[in-house]
């Protein structure tokens, strides 16, 4: 399968569409174009902010990552491997909930304590945790780790 992009995202619309509605996705779906689209682009801005990929860019002035050339793994330069376009439309499913850097950092503090004081800023898991998204960042490095410079590559061991 080849998978050609834009300038702003490693999936189109169509595809991620596909991509959710094979899985049942339904809040996808649910939400507008531009949202759709929004998210994509997030996701992509993710991808390359977060990921290190074999080779280099095929063109020195693209604005993505992908395509890239002197990967070693037969890529063509010229499409993005559908890896990366499926790490993209899982991503931006977890962006529409909220955005992706906001899930990178972690669990926020929900309190704050200065001797005798004490503020709350809400309770754990509330309307501000997304149900379902955390595995999100999570499955696309998983998904991304092959493309990854061998200097980035861990063996994944179970325990």
């Amino acid at each position: 399968m080849t998978i050609t992009i834009g300038v702003d995202s490693y999936a189109d619309l169509a595809f991620a569409d596909a991509h959710q509605a094979a899985r049942g996705r339904t809040a996808w779906a649910a939400a507008t174009e531009a949202a759709r689209m929004a998210a994509l682009i997030e996701a992509t801005s993710h991808i390359d902010a977060f990921h290190d990929f074999v080779g280099r860019p095929a063109d020195a002035g693209q604005p993505l990552a992908w395509p890239r050339i002197d990967t070693r793994m037969g890529l063509d330069g010229v499409s993005v491997p559908p890896v990366v376009a499926r790490a993209c439309a899982e991503l931006a499913l977890a962006a529409l909930d909220r955005p992706l850097a906001e899930q990178a950092a972690g669990p926020a503090a929900r309190r704050l304590t200065l001797g005798d004081v004490a503020i709350d800023y809400g309770a754990a898991g509330g309307a501000g945790a997304p149900a379902g998204t955390g595995g999100a960042l999570a499955l696309a490095a998983r998904l991304l780790a092959p493309l990854a410079p061998p200097r980035h590559r861990r063996p994944l061991v179970r325990t």
